[in-house]
């Protein structure tokens, strides 16, 4: 019974922790997702303050 409760444990724990890696590989492409955003939002701030000098 008790070898019976530990591997049942074992297994809900091991659920548990693959849901979380997913919900990591989730935020970690998010955030990869909003700094290339954010990159190109300098880039494009950038060359207004370019343009806006020049005028």
């Amino acid at each position: 019974y008790s070898l019976t409760m530990k591997k049942d444990e074992m297994r809900k724990l091991d659920e548990v922790a693959a849901a979380e890696e997913r919900k990591l590989e989730t935020a970690e492409q998010y955030l990869e997702e909003d700094a290339a955003m954010f990159d190109e939002f300098l880039k494009e701030n950038d060359k207004n303050s370019v343009e806006a000098m020049r005028m």
